[in-house]
């Protein structure tokens, strides 16, 4: 899934221990908080655990702070 980032349109979803992405993350574009959601259940189903909304939402889900990894 390619994905031009614009930060104020990047929603950040992460995953919890034992859901087969430790300290991962993905990245979602879209035109609000629903419409994201329901791509990361079109895509993980529930295997996943945070969802962080933009803007700013790599800084929120501490993608940096934690190092976390881009699931692509």
């Amino acid at each position: 899934m390619i994905q031009s980032i614009q930060a104020d349109k990047e929603y950040i979803f992460t995953f919890g221990f034992g859901q087969g992405f430790n300290d991962g993350f993905f990245a979602i574009n879209s035109d609000n908080s629903n419409k994201a959601k329901n791509k990361m259940f079109e895509v993980f189903g529930s295997n996943w655990s945070m969802q962080y909304d933009a803007p700013n939402a790599r800084e929120k889900a501490g993608v940096d702070r934690f190092n976390l990894w881009e699931v692509k």
